[in-house]
């Protein structure tokens, strides 16, 4: 009679372990996916990848859309999808809008003005001409939190520029 209600209580508490491991092995991924789910929404690269994640419904016609490239946009169909999020509509002239947006923020490198004198350093009584350069500098919005856009290399370019040098006179000598 012991062994049976010691069986029978030994077998209850293997359950109990085995329905709490799996109720604490069935918690996490949910948890994790979330968390995952939210990083790569912060870190998508690109408009394409955003509505890809955000299951936006028309996010392949879009696509498609912009891939052929048309200049004016017909009105954008009815979605027979209902959509998960309660996001706002976006006409495709829109997303494109924000896309073209998207493209000119990424990091990369840019063509930027530099003023020479700043650059080299020299004394007040030198002037260049023309007294800016163009060249490009890593410059942008990175899609990490925590990542800076920087150089991963750097190369020399030589630019022409006039040099003029003041030579300060004088008068009381002459």
């Amino acid at each position: 009679m012991k062994k049976q209600k010691f069986a029978g209580l030994y077998m209850f508490l293997l359950l109990y372990i085995r329905l709490m491991l799996a109720v604490d092995a069935y918690r996490p991924p949910r948890e994790i996916n979330q968390e995952r789910w939210e990083q790569e929404v912060r870190e998508a690269g690109s408009l394409d990848e955003l509505l890809m994640l955000t299951e936006y419904p028309d996010w392949k016609l879009w696509r498609c859309r912009l891939k052929l490239k048309h200049s004016e946009y017909v009105s954008p169909p009815e979605s027979r999808r209902s959509t998960r999020y309660a996001a706002a509509s976006f006409s495709p002239e829109m997303l494109k809008d924000i896309d073209d947006e998207w493209q000119k923020t990424q990091c990369m490198p840019r063509e930027t003005c530099v003023d020479v004198a700043k650059e080299l350093g020299t004394n007040t009584a030198v002037f260049f001409k023309p007294p800016c350069v163009s060249v490009f500098r890593c410059g942008g919005c990175c899609n990490k939190e925590g990542v800076t856009c920087r150089n991963t290399s750097m190369t020399y370019v030589n630019k022409t520029v006039s040099t003029t040098h003041c030579i300060a006179f004088n008068m009381d000598l002459l």
